[in-house]
């Protein structure tokens, strides 16, 4: 029985030595015999140490992928105190208290909420807020920020081909691209004011808050509500870790970190901008291709649309070169995002717009709380008395 065993052993050593063998040939593109005894056991150790080597980058990955994105947001900028999110920040987005706030709605007939306005939160709704978001206030000013992260694809998966769906979103992309404004640039991070959901008839002046996304490839998601001055929210966006966040994707961004020097805000609105256009310009040149086909063939047999694999473009860059050039500095070096450890999660020394007058700020959106419910600016909406400020 020993001997079988033995045996057994070691013809699966042979079986399994032949199958290394073939698949070294594969990988070379030569034919089976070509690579020598000699060249085959001296390849080995190298794969070996390839094989290690590869095993430990994935474990720091996924070491790196178990922290909350939540937690690479930054610390309270000078003024501002972060705290953990509530349910009753959904009525101080909207400058109630929270039970004006829950009569407002109630009063409210069912889709007819305010921009952004939820229902009411079921408990599992709660709980997934409080893992994913934060809030920082800073007196009457708030901005909510939501952190998700999306495992990826595994990389040997098959090419997937088009959807329905996905046609369908490049499709509303474009309907709506008219209602998406450049709002902000921050180490290589574009931010991107979405007024899709605004209603007919609201305003900037009128709605209760702005909402401001960002995303870092397929897998990292940011998306910031804020009834504060567009200042006051790129000072939060510049305490991000967007290094961290970075360095938690599959295939990070090489021109994404804080080696990227800080911009004003028209320099960052130029190419948030300029990434909106190219991306409009994409989807029209995907969908004129997937008509083409339909119309000859009656489908689409084309995959997918393959993700951005740089976070700045040609046009992006050109613009960023100049203004750079401009103040007499370089563009930054590209940095080695794929092996990037964590930064100070707070960076809290990074630069962003001076706000210690913010009173005397311009504002286009309601700062008023609850506790400025008397100033002449308030008027009555279904039977609630809302306040809501302009310029």
């Amino acid at each position: 029985m020993k001997g079988y065993v033995a045996g057994f052993g070691a013809l699966l050593l042979l079986v399994g030595a032949g199958v290394d063998y073939d698949s070294l040939s594969r990988a070379q593109g030569v034919s089976l015999g070509t690579v020598s005894a000699v060249d085959y056991a001296t390849s080995i150790p190298a794969r070996i140490n390839d094989y290690r080597a590869q095993a430990a980058a994935a474990q720091v990955l996924a070491e790196l992928q178990a922290v909350p994105p939540v937690d690479h947001l930054g610390a309270a900028p000078d003024g501002w105190e972060r705290r953990v999110w509530t349910a009753d920040d959904e009525a101080a987005l909207h400058g109630l208290t929270p039970d004006d706030y829950a009569a407002w709605k109630k009063s409210l007939k069912k889709g007819a909420f305010a921009t952004g306005a939820a229902a009411q939160m079921s408990p599992t709704e709660i709980k997934r807020r409080e893992r994913q978001t934060v809030t920082y206030v800073n007196g009457a000013q708030i901005v909510e920020v939501t952190a998700t992260f999306q495992p990826a694809e595994p990389s040997d998966a098959p090419p997937a081909g088009v959807t329905q769906g996905q046609i369908n979103d490049i499709t509303v992309q474009l309907k709506t691209h008219g209602k998406k404004l450049g709002f902000g640039f921050v180490d290589g991070v574009v931010y991107i004011e979405d007024r899709t959901d605004w209603k007919l008839g609201d305003t900037a002046e009128t709605v209760p808050f702005i909402t401001v996304r960002a995303t870092l490839g397929d897998q990292i998601a940011l998306r910031i509500r804020a009834r504060a001055t567009d200042d006051a929210v790129r000072q939060v966006i510049a305490t991000f870790d967007h290094d961290a966040l970075n360095a938690m994707l599959q295939a990070p961004f090489a021109d994404v970190g804080s080696q990227n020097p800080a911009l004003d805000a028209a320099g960052q609105i130029k190419l948030a901008n300029l990434q909106l256009a190219g991306e409009q310009a994409r989807n029209v040149s995907i969908l004129a291709d997937y008509k083409a086909q339909m119309d000859k063939t009656g489908k689409v047999s084309a995959s997918a649309p393959q993700p951005r694999t740089t976070a700045v473009d040609d046009a992006m860059r050109a613009e960023f070169q100049t203004q750079l050039a401009a103040r007499g500095e370089a563009m930054p070096a590209p940095s080695d995002a794929a092996t990037a450890a964590h930064a100070d999660a707070s960076r809290s020394g990074t630069a962003a717009p001076d706000q210690t007058d913010v009173a005397k700020t311009t504002l286009r959106r309601p700062v008023e709380t609850a506790a400025g419910l008397a100033n002449k600016d308030c008027r009555i909406e279904n039977g609630i008395k809302r306040c809501r400020m302009g310029n």
